[in-house]
């Protein structure tokens, strides 16, 4: 009974963390330049989230409209189309900081 307990608990153990292994969202470098819309915002923490991943803004960051004028952080809003350029040596809790971003 104790093994047979063992083993199932052994077996979701695997199956659990498999998932979470696959939905664990690893940011591309890649990805930069590309473009996004932004599934969610949060203003506070200054995170972007689009396709699964997040991303760092911070008052280093630069934001653009797409005829590359330059404008505030206020213009991006959830549902923006954007495209950005990443700095990978600044990190946020895991999350890759943005050195600008544009608002298309």
């Amino acid at each position: 009974m104790r093994l047979t307990m063992f083993k199932l608990i052994l077996v979701i153990f695997v199956f659990s963390s498999s998932v979470a292994v696959a939905r664990s969202p690893i940011f591309d470098p890649e990805v930069s330049g590309e473009i996004y819309g932004v599934e969610r915002l949060n203003v506070k923490k200054k995170i972007i989230k689009f396709e699964g991943v997040e991303m760092y803004y911070d008052s280093s960051t630069q934001f653009f409209d797409g005829k590359g004028n330059k404008i505030s952080s206020e213009n991006l809003r959830p549902n923006s189309v954007i495209k950005f350029e990443i700095d990978s040596s600044k990190k946020y809790i895991s999350r890759p900081t943005a050195i600008k971003i544009w608002i298309l």
